[in-house]
């Protein structure tokens, strides 16, 4: 069965579009993967498809989305905070946090722990009292798998459900896809995710100015949209620059013309000369007329997604025998549970260091109680810890330049001799967004509010806990280089394959019994 989407349109309430009359066919089979830039509003456009009306608060909506009689499994980008004081079997229950237990569901335990295998979530977490606000990110997102997955569903649609899980669970999410009968529409940022598994294309284009939403679906795999994408935007590149000269060579022999024209018909006062003079006049002007024309239908210049102009300013580089970490924790543990015991990490130099696990081994937990230890004891290290949950970083209610204000030295602004606004500028934040809350910011944009941080100050050493995870998988090639490119060291939690692989120059696993090498 076929799902119509037809001339969906979505208008911000402050002015400008995110999509203008978008319209195409769900088909069984389908893997639709929704991409674009960081901010374009991905996660509008998926709940605006399914009929969500809770984003009619900052958007306007029209057209035909997802009929209501279809049975649709929606996993959210962030587990809502409504169900943060229910058990995980108190969410499996209920299809919202005020509806009643749906007890029917309990007496097939068999299928729940059969999936939960599936999924490696600890039968235990099921069992247990623990509220869903003590889980981890990737452990709440395998609980709205283990939702999905045991009621009936037409149609699939995923807000980045790639985003914290371990890599066990990545494999089993990439058979999924490929294999579920019933259509998928995501949004993923995880490219080896995206080449696995699409097999069509919505790409949302990036425009600064909101004045029009840009969509394109294209009937093919990643690899494939984007190798089209390259040759296509390197024509039209060629094709701007060819216009451009020609514009510039045609504007200038005109100018010449007209210059030359103007010049006679002041020095000419024959009748006879006049009128002949005015007609060359008017014939320079109609070619003037043709040009303007020409101009307006000229190519542009393509727009680069992955385009970032982001480079460590500083050299924040550590001697090579610079012991820059050594903590040995002898127990890892929270709320009374121990999750691991004889931890030992050392970091010299300039090292850059992953630690893998599986979701709920502690790695968030590690990665916090190092950075307390390094905070606790005076060392001649700068370091910058970015929390898993990005809003830990920030002042909510602060704009994107009073940030940036704070955080980033003068000194260093006046030597690069660029403004806040150029920098938030150039990675395509619009007026309006740099005057927000940082709290109405997209996660991608909140990202990029890190990576400027981190970029303009001189830290010696970063501690990311799964930072790339909303970037556009078509950036995530020039930030792997930036990152591998950091003069610093780098301890890092992730599950971005593409990410560990450049990146990483060792790569740890954490299991009960310590770290111990991949």
């Amino acid at each position: 069965m076929s799902y119509d989407i037809r001339g969906l349109t979505i208008e911000l309430l402050g002015g400008g579009l995110l999509v203008k009359d978008l319209s195409f066919s769900i088909n069984p089979g389908d893997r639709i993967a929704i991409i674009g830039e960081e901010g374009v509003g991905k996660s509008t456009i998926l709940k605006a498809i399914m009929g969500d009306r809770s984003i009619e608060e900052y958007v306007k909506v029209s057209g035909q989305g997802i009929s209501k009689s279809v049975h649709v499994a929606y996993c959210e980008q962030i587990l809502s905070s409504d169900w943060s004081e229910c058990t995980p079997m108190e969410y499996l229950l209920k299809r919202t946090p005020a509806s009643e237990e749906n007890w029917e569901l309990y007496n097939d335990l068999g299928t729940i722990y059969q999936i939960c295998d599936d999924i490696s979530l600890d039968r235990a977490i099921i069992e247990g009292d623990r509220m869903v606000s003590t889980l981890s990110g990737g452990e709440k997102v395998k609980l709205q798998i283990l939702k999905l997955l045991v009621y009936p569903h037409d149609l699939f649609l995923l807000d980045e459900p790639t985003n914290d899980l371990d890599l066990a669970t990545l494999e089993w999410l990439e058979n999924f896809i490929k294999n579920c009968p019933q259509p998928v529409v995501y949004i993923s940022h995880d490219v080896k995710l995206l080449e696995a598994t699409a097999n069509r294309i919505l790409h949302i284009n990036y425009s600064r100015n909101r004045s029009k939403g840009e969509c394109l679906l294209e009937n093919v795999g990643y690899t494939e949209f984007v190798q089209k994408r390259e040759k296509s935007m390197a024509r039209q590149e060629q094709t701007a620059r060819l216009q451009a000269r020609e514009y510039r060579e045609r504007r200038q022999t005109l100018s010449g013309i007209k210059s030359a024209v103007r010049s006679e018909q002041i020095k000419n006062h024959d009748p006879s000369s006049r009128r002949l003079l005015n007609k060359k006049m008017a014939n320079v002007l109609a070619q003037e007329g043709r040009l303007q024309r020409f101009e307006e239908s000229m190519e542009h210049m393509p727009q680069y997604d992955e385009y970032m102009v982001l480079n460590f300013v500083n050299d924040s580089s550590n001697p090579n025998t610079k012991v820059v970490l050594s903590v040995v924790i002898p127990e890892l543990s929270i709320d009374g549970q121990v999750l691991s015991h004889d931890i030992k990490l050392e970091i010299i130099g300039n090292q850059k260091v992953a630690i893998m696990g599986r979701n709920g081994a502690g790695k968030s937990t590690l990665l916090k109680e190092i950075y307390r230890t390094l905070t606790e004891s005076e060392r001649e290290i700068k370091v910058a810890y970015i929390p898993q949950n990005y809003d830990e970083y920030f002042i909510l209610s602060e704009t994107p330049v009073e940030f940036l204000r704070h955080k980033i030295d003068e000194s260093t602004l006046i030597q690069e001799g660029i403004s806040v606004e150029t920098y938030l500028s150039v990675l395509k934040f619009s007026r309006e967004d740099m005057l927000k809350p940082i709290r109405d910011l997209s996660y991608g944009q909140k990202v990029k509010l890190i990576l400027l941080d981190l970029t303009l100050n001189s830290y010696n050493l970063l501690i990311l806990d799964e930072l790339t995870r909303n970037l556009s998988p078509l950036s995530i090639t020039v930030i792997n280089e930036l990152f591998k490119n950091f003069p610093g060291a780098i301890l890092a939690v992730s599950h971005d394959r593409a990410f560990l692989d450049e990146v990483m120059d060792k790569k740890l696993v954490l299991t009960e019994n310590g770290l111990s090498e991949e």
